[in-house]
């Protein structure tokens, strides 16, 4: 389980709720506006998104739960 589907998930509880479902609403714009913009602007790595960063910063790699090695 990575820190980004951990915080996705937050945003999914919290768009039920009005002022929940704005900000969700603003993440997943940002989250794949900046995959988009990443895609057509010529990035290395392609469609790299918030949560990508995320997930490869320090604090994701530390947090980051293996929960088995297998074919996936």
């Amino acid at each position: 389980m990575k820190p980004s589907q951990a915080f996705i998930a937050a945003m999914l509880g919290a768009s039920f709720t009005g002022v929940g479902s704005v900000v969700a609403g603003v993440w997943f714009i940002a989250d794949n506006g900046v995959g988009i913009y990443n895609y057509f602007g010529g990035h290395q790595e392609g469609f790299y998104t918030l949560s990508d960063v995320i997930d490869d910063s320090d604090f994701g790699s530390k947090i980051t739960i293996e929960m088995y090695n297998g074919i996936y």
